[in-house]
This record gives structure tokens, sequence and C-alpha cells, in this order.
């Protein structure tokens, strides 16, 4: 199989490079190209999972053929040639489960070492299976190695048409999406409470593709920060009977207030009549307000030559 990718990528890179190709102009040279990727395109779409990482090597290997084609003649011109590592082509098997007795795809791990083509192999295996029908998320922990393995693959990504199908991100981007993808979940909440009603449009009609998630650096994806973590997303109420309810207990912090005691206070009543269906939420909040600002201590400083300082 390993040949035949090979051989597959070097049987384009020769029609691409004919002398007849080469001998025209520019215009001419890109409608064939055009030519060339329609075709690709069709072929595809009947394709079997071995066969499409063929082509789609074939693709990725032509468009980063621009030194290739600067060389004319030269004995090693195909060293010029961007093309699959094996151990890349076999990592990518795996992650599809190709070769299994059912080949069912299945969580599966791969390890591939700093500087061995990562962002190829994920960005391959993301072509596959958008074009086998599902969306694709790749998921990383850093901002900057995300957006540059995006970019190195978005020429092939454009070409097959499943741009809007592949997401690459850090991974809070990527559960902000997921948790958003109806509606905006925050603005929907703070409405429903606020108003009683929620008036944002929900996409919730949308038939969605199946989905899958790709992960960039596992081992940091397991660390507590994010597998071991969780996810806590909020909205935050505004309004006038709130502010004036905080202010009363914060500027009545030395009188040591109890529940009660706010409960009959009129900054209380006011915001439980604004929010009549919310006052167990209220009760919980001011209980922790009361709680914090009794609990709450000022570390005195002194002013020395213009400098602060703090006793211990």
């Amino acid at each position: 199989m390993l040949q035949s990718i090979s051989a597959k990528i070097q049987a384009v890179m020769t029609e691409l490079t004919s002398q007849e190709l080469i001998n025209k102009d520019t215009k001419e040279f890109s409608q064939q190209r055009d030519q060339f990727y329609n075709k690709l395109n069709e072929k595809l779409l009947i394709l079997d999972e071995a066969k499409l990482l063929t082509h789609i090597f074939a693709l990725w290997t032509f468009q980063n053929a621009q030194h290739y084609f600067e060389v004319q003649d030269i004995e090693n011109k195909n060293s010029y040639l961007l093309k699959p590592h094996a151990a890349q082509v076999v990592s990518i098997f795996r992650m599809l489960s190709l070769g299994d007795k059912n080949e069912e795809l299945k969580n599966n791990l791969v390890q591939i070492g700093t500087g061995e083509g990562k962002s190829v192999t994920l960005g391959a295996t993301a072509s596959i299976l958008t074009l086998l029908g599902f969306n694709v998320h790749c998921a990383c922990y850093s901002e900057y190695l995300s957006q540059r393995d995006y970019n190195g693959f978005l020429k092939v990504f454009d070409t097959l048409g499943v741009t809007q199908n592949i997401r690459y991100g850090i991974f809070n981007k990527l559960y902000e999406e997921m948790i958003n993808r109806n509606e905006e979940i925050r603005q929907s909440v703070e409405q429903f409470i606020s108003n009683g009603s929620n008036n944002i449009v929900s996409n919730s009609q949308l038939i969605e593709r199946a989905k899958i998630l790709l992960i960039d650096e596992v081992d940091v994806f397991f660390s507590q920060d994010f597998y071991g973590n969780v996810c806590t997303p909020s909205a935050s109420l505004r309004d006038p009977t709130i502010t004036s309810l905080t202010n009363f207990i914060l500027t009545q912090r030395k009188s040591k207030l109890n529940l009660n005691q706010v409960k009959a206070t009129p900054e209380y009543v006011a915001c439980s009549n604004r929010f009549p269906n919310w006052e167990p939420l209220i009760l919980e909040a001011v209980k922790s307000l009361i709680y914090d600002v009794i609990s709450f201590e000022s570390h005195n400083y002194i002013v020395k030559e213009d400098k602060i300082g703090y006793k211990e």
C-alpha cells in the first residue's frame, strides 16, 4: 500500500509536469490544473479510505511543489517533492482501523515524535473523515500551533471543498463552539431569567453530521488543566435591584447581618419581586455574600517614603 501511494503521487506529478503542460501559458496551465482538481474530486467520491489517502497526499504533494517546478534538468529533481513518510501513512491507517477485521472507527492513540509530521497526519486524516461525511474537530492546547497546522493544510481543505466541516482550535474554543452550536447559551439563560422568555433564534432544526475529535499533544490534554478539570459556563445577571442588594450587604458588613435580617430589607424584597421564579437562587447568592463580607480580611498597609508595605 505504501508503494501504491508513492507511485500514485509520482504519477500525478508526471502528469502535471509533462512537457505539453509546462509549455502552455499561465492561463492554460491554470485551466488544466482546475480540470485536474475537478477530476480528482470526482474520483474521491467513489474511493475507499486507502485509495482516498493516496489521492489526498498526491494533491498535497502537488500543492507544495513550487520548488519542483522551478528546477529543470537536475538528476535528483524528485527530492524537491514533499511526500508522506511511511510512519505517517501507517499512523493514519491505525487511526482509521484499516486492516482490522471489522475496520470500524474506534478510539485510537498514535504516538508521533516531535518533528515527525503530526500536522500532516492530522490534516490528511481530517480530510479523509470529512470526505466520508463527518465533521472533524482538531484540538490542541496552543492557539499558535493550531493555527499553524490549519494554515499548512488549508489549500488542501479548500480544494476538496471541506473547509466548512473542519475546525482547528484550542480546547476551550472547541467546547465554546459545541455548547453554542444551536444558540448563544449564555444570552439565552440571561434572557430567560430576566424576561421569562428566549427570543434568540435557535439552529436546532439543522441536521448535523456526526462529529469526530482529533487531539494533538494528547499528553497535555490528559493533564489536570483540561481532562482533569470541569467545564463551568456561566451567565451574568445585571439589574438595578441586584446592585442595590449587594451594595446594602457590603455597606452594612460591620453590622454582621444574618439571612433573616437581609430578607426583611426593601432591597431584598425588590430583588425577589424582580425575579419571582428565582428566589432560591437569590437566597443562595445572599448566603454567600453574607459569609464573604464577614470573613473578608483587609491587609493593613503602611506608606513610607512613597512605598507601600504590608505588616505580617
